[in-house]
């Protein structure tokens, strides 16, 4: 019935937003509704820097989880877009983690969001020569590699 409901209020506000679309809707193992659009219109609802991506998904959170009465977690992609910026993300970390390791000191990624900062610390985790965390607060907030030193 859930993922009715999310698929529903996705194709609403795609309406809404004049975009024709087509909607798929799965919920993950995690409890995560999937939420997959298809458009000819993939540069309006992508936007600068995936900007306008992020704010329908949280629109569509904060939708669904008033209809359902309780925080449900919704993740949009627009055709193959998280993919694509994913494949993105992990070019750039082998390339600051060779740069970290290459001058033996901590190297910072620039401006992430909180969902691109933990598909790279997921892709990073098997790594054993490096370690990654997020410092910082707010918009000041950066994923750092620090290289590990054998003694």
């Amino acid at each position: 019935m859930s993922v009715n409901t999310v698929k529903e209020t996705a194709e609403e506000l795609l309406k809404l937003l004049t975009v024709e679309a087509e909607v798929a809707v799965t919920e993950d193992e995690g409890g995560v509704y999937q939420v997959q659009i298809e458009t000819s219109d993939q540069g309006l609802l992508i936007g600068y820097h995936g900007e306008t991506i992020a704010a329908l998904q949280l629109v569509l959170n904060l939708i669904v989880s008033k209809k359902l009465g309780e925080w449900k977690r919704v993740a949009v992609n627009v055709g193959d877009y998280r993919e694509q910026r994913a494949e993105k993300l992990q070019a750039m970390a082998n390339s600051i983690v060779e740069r970290a390791l290459a001058v033996k000191q901590p190297m910072a990624f620039p401006a992430l969001t909180a969902g691109e900062r933990r598909v790279v610390h997921l892709y990073l985790q098997e790594r054993k020569d490096i370690t990654s965390a997020s410092e910082g607060e707010g918009v000041n907030r950066r994923l750092i590699v620090r290289p590990v030193i054998a003694s």
